[in-house]
């Protein structure tokens, strides 16, 4: 390799950016001054196949990519196109850049054994921008790219030197010292928010062990900002979805929460029985449908497929936005970073905001793009999001049980569903399960998610959903017809008794204000715990 002209092997996965591949491609062949090899290695689609635009697009440029049989990820794909570099020297990057006139002579003159280098990375700010990089919007896709504008202002901001630390591309590293870091780390898949975090522990790897990291302030490329994975395109309006009955006390609260801000509001109701619901939809002005109620996720699916807007909030009817999640929820709107979001839920409950026992935060995925996201299962329906998923900080006030008739009312639709569940599901009816489960809630409510934190409210909330855990399992066992069973072991009836022990002790430990008699619990509680395992 030592009669190499000078040049980098640089490598770059792909997955469906075709027209940001396209215009990487071009300036690569268009604005390098080196004897470059590029690598091009083409990542599985999730729904499987390769993107045959893609394809297209690297016959068009000549280039016979590295093509996954999986979906491996961009830093898998980095490490697999490393493998086949005929250089010493490697660039890795993304398929969303555009790289300025003489980006690669510029860092070759800067590249050194043990040196991390990149160079400066300018985005137009769609997703935040990593410190070092500059904010300046050249256009958020290929389409939209003012290149005369861009090379420009490179040639205004242009300076020789080296400053400390930058972005992970492009990243400049000498192939041994690559391979003797362990390559980059492997975790998240091309297409989500989890992958960028291994350029991080990459770097901080290198600089543990020695290594510089620099930016040559002379070499310049325009980052698109994860074309493969975020939408191409800003969201417009947002609709608010709301499966009811025909009575609801909160209905009027909850549409006066986003009637002002809503783009639309679409209510699907289970039946025509007069109530309060209809005459408020009328009121302020929501779209109103009729659909017999067979499962949640089918009837929210149902009112998704009516709304005319991008972006979906679902609602139920007893859930109110506050004023400051309707901000919130408006700014993420024109945000391209994510597809959807979590919104953490006050539960209201007999008169009082619970914020233990696993109630608080309570996130929901309940604010998502059209088309990106769908519910599913029978009952506690979630939401399914392909892209990134970001988190709100305001809540979402649910009004939920107010009274213990309309908890016991609600608990036995709820079990119902939940035991055919199970019974679906291949569950075997165990008779321990009839108190180990309920045993084991409890504890985790009261207990570990410290329900005792919330008082008689905390214990009685503990206490009915041990007992909303008890009637699964008795439903499953009225489906086997009762069978006779032998009731649980007394050694299981010990392990029972042990966990119990452990949490009370550690209860009594939480609460213990006197640091001597604490130390004793603690020392007692060790003791116990290695007799429980």
């Amino acid at each position: 390799m030592s009669n190499q002209k000078p040049g980098f092997s640089i490598i770059i996965p792909t997955y469906n950016a075709d027209q940001e591949l396209s215009l990487t491609l071009a300036s690569l062949r268009k604005n390098s001054r080196l004897d470059n090899q590029i690598i091009i290695v083409v990542d599985q689609l999730k729904e499987g196949g390769v993107s045959q635009e893609i394809l297209s697009v690297l016959a068009q440029f000549g280039i016979k990519p590295i093509v996954n049989q999986e979906n491996l990820g961009p830093y898998k794909n980095w490490n697999l196109g490393a493998k086949a570099a005929d250089k010493d020297w490697l660039v890795f990057a993304t398929d969303d850049q555009y790289f300025a006139p003489d980006w690669d002579k510029a860092l070759w003159d800067f590249k050194k054994r043990k040196r991390l280098l990149t160079g400066q990375m300018v985005e137009p700010g769609i997703i935040p921008v990593w410190k070092t990089n500059i904010r300046k919007d050249f256009g958020h896709n290929p389409q939209e790219f003012r290149e005369k504008d861009f090379l420009a202002f490179v040639k205004e901001k242009t300076v020789s030197g080296l400053a400390d630390d930058g972005f992970f591309i492009p990243l400049v590293v000498f192939r041994t010292d690559f391979d003797r870091l362990g390559g980059w780390p492997t975790k998240g898949q091309f297409g989500t928010r989890d992958a960028p975090a291994n350029d991080i522990a990459f770097i901080d790897k290198a600089k543990k062990v020695g290594f510089e990291f620099k930016r040559a302030l002379n070499s310049f490329s325009y980052h698109f900002q994860g074309s493969s994975w975020r939408r191409k395109r800003a969201a417009k309006g947002i609709s608010v979805v709301i499966i009811s009955r025909h009575e609801e006390a909160k209905i009027n609260e909850v549409l006066d929460s986003v009637n002002d801000w809503a783009s639309e509001i679409v209510i699907v109701l289970n039946n025509k029985k007069f109530g309060n619901v209809a005459p408020a939809a009328k009121k302020f002005g929501a779209q109103v449908y009729y659909r017999i109620f067979d499962d949640y996720s089918s009837q929210k699916n149902f009112a998704i497929s009516k709304a005319k807007g991008d972006w979906i909030l679902s609602l139920d009817a007893d859930e109110v936005v506050s004023a400051k999640l309707a901000a919130e929820l408006q700014r993420a709107s024109q945000d391209l970073s994510y597809n959807g979001y979590y919104l953490p839920r006050k539960n209201i409950i007999f008169g009082r905001a619970i914020q233990h026992a696993g109630w608080y935060p309570d996130y929901q995925l309940r604010f998502f793009v059209k088309g990106y996201g769908q519910f599913s299962k029978i009952i506690h329906e979630r939401v399914t999001v392909r892209g990134g998923v970001g988190y709100l900080k305001s809540p979402l006030v649910h009004y939920n049980y107010q009274t213990v008739s309309g908890f016991i009312s609600r608990l036995n639709r709820y079990t119902d569903a939940e035991a055919e569940q199970l019974v679906t599901s291949g569950y075997k009816f165990s008779s321990l399960d009839l108190l180990s489960r309920p045993t084991e809630e409890f504890l985790r409510r009261f207990f570990a998610q410290e329900g005792w934190k919330d008082g008689l409210h905390g214990l009685a909330l503990s206490l009915l959903m041990a007992f909303y855990t008890l009637t699964i399992y008795l439903k499953v066992w009225e489906t086997v017809g009762f069978t006779k069973e032998p009731l649980p072991s007394r050694k299981n009836l010990r392990s029972i008794g042990k966990e119990v022990n452990f949490w009370w002790q550690t209860f009594l430990i939480e609460n213990e204000t006197n640091s001597v008699k604490k130390f004793f619990r603690r020392l007692k509680r060790k003791i116990n715990s290695s007799k429980r395992n």
